[in-house]
């Protein structure tokens, strides 16, 4: 991934999961850094977007965030979904 600053830097998958509340696909990323944050962006769900480079959007409403957060708490609890 490319900063806005133009610096690269590597992320590994997390998750990735779609909403159809929302009609979206959704990526949570992570840095290969120790104790890096999770980061979650929607994304451009089409069939080959894994060989691709996918763009990546900001989540835009709290309404989304608070979907994603839900299923990031879960997913790190280890719960089924």
């Amino acid at each position: 991934m490319v900063s806005d600053q133009g610096e690269k830097q590597d992320f590994q998958e997390v998750f990735t999961f779609a909403s159809d509340q929302h009609g979206k696909s959704y990526i949570l990323l992570t840095a290969l850094e120790e104790d890096a944050e999770i980061l979650a962006f929607a994304f451009a769900d089409t069939e080959s977007w894994q060989e691709q480079e996918a763009d990546l959007f900001e989540i835009e409403s709290e309404e989304e965030w608070q979907m994603v957060e839900d299923v990031m708490t879960t997913i790190l609890n280890g719960e089924n979904l």
